[in-house]
């Protein structure tokens, strides 16, 4: 705080980070924070003028000024922050907070951040060339970017990699590689590289079969709410694959995909009830036994997310 009082850049941008955070022992103080944004952004610190730019932008601690937010954010960009840069080519891209619509010069701008090593302006150049529309589609360069985003840590281009990787687009077809990355993403958390990476150990698909990871990452998916993870996990428990059978977890977790409106699970537990009700009557032991068997018939693990 004294380093701050007595007009430190740096000390009144982390304070004013405090403030706006709630870090502990601070309580978030909005006003407070815009404050020492402001006394920063005075002395032209990058980050504290693209602080106060998003503050502005969107109101958080400050009333919305779309125009003031913009200036705070080229200033900071005509400094080579990055952030700014890619927070503009945005706001370019989609046309909003006052500026026109201009893919050109959004194209232009992601490409400034991304050569400055920015992940998500990466990323979104690797969607781009991926996709086609600013640009036209162009798969290899696509890998180029997703590997220069992938390398920096994001976890989304760490999986579009690995999708390059695992059905050959824009690069040589390599299991391995696909592996790779989906492991370096599902490390950090992402879903649809952790059922990924479980549907390649359920099928051995680049991988030894090995039942009994595919579950673990059919879980950490599933745990995240993803319906494909939710369904396969049901089947895992249904077929006692990876885990003990298990016709509870499965119906719940079935209802659960169900509630995402997967089809297939819709049907198990439609032909679960038909099952249920055809076995009327008999014991309880021999409903669950009928039910399961007929379950069991049709189900099959969903495949991988491309």
């Amino acid at each position: 705080i004294q380093e701050a009082e007595a007009g430190d850049a740096q000390a009144q941008f982390e304070l004013a980070w405090l403030y706006d955070s709630g870090t502990p022992p601070f309580d978030v103080d909005k006003a407070k924070a815009i404050e020492w944004y402001q006394k920063s952004a005075d002395q032209n610190l990058p980050v504290s003028l693209h602080n106060l730019g998003l503050s502005y932008l969107t109101g958080d601690g400050v009333e919305a000024d779309s125009a003031k937010g913009l200036e705070y954010l080229q200033k900071a960009a005509d400094a080579d922050f990055p952030n700014s840069i890619f927070t503009l080519a945005l706001n370019y891209e989609e046309g909003q907070n006052g500026l026109e619509a201009d893919g050109s010069k959004a194209l232009e701008l992601y490409r400034q951040a991304a050569e400055l090593g920015y992940p998500e302006a990466q990323l979104r150049l690797g969607n781009l060339y991926n996709d086609g529309g600013l640009v036209d589609a162009d798969l290899s360069e696509a890998v180029r970017w997703y590997r220069l985003a992938a390398e920096n840590g994001n976890s989304n281009a760490q999986y579009s990699l690995a999708l390059a990787y695992d059905f050959g687009r824009g690069v040589v077809q390599d299991k391995g590689q696909a592996i790779f990355w989906y492991n370096r993403a599902a490390q950090r958390g992402l879903a649809n590289a952790q059922y990924n990476l479980g549907v390649s150990f359920d099928t051995g698909d680049g991988v030894a079969v090995n039942h009994e990871r595919a579950f673990q990452y059919y879980q950490l998916a599933a745990n995240q709410g993803m319906a494909a993870a939710e369904y396969n996990l049901a089947i895992s428990y249904l077929n006692g694959e990876g885990v003990g059978q298990d016709m509870t977890q499965a119906v719940e977790w079935l209802q659960k995909a169900a509630a995402q409106n997967h089809a297939e699970a819709i049907a198990i537990l439609a032909d679960l009830e038909q099952q249920s009700q055809t076995q009327e009557g008999a014991p309880e032991e021999a409903q669950e036994g009928a039910a399961q068997q007929g379950a069991q018939e049709g189900a099959q693990p969903q495949g991988a997310q491309e």
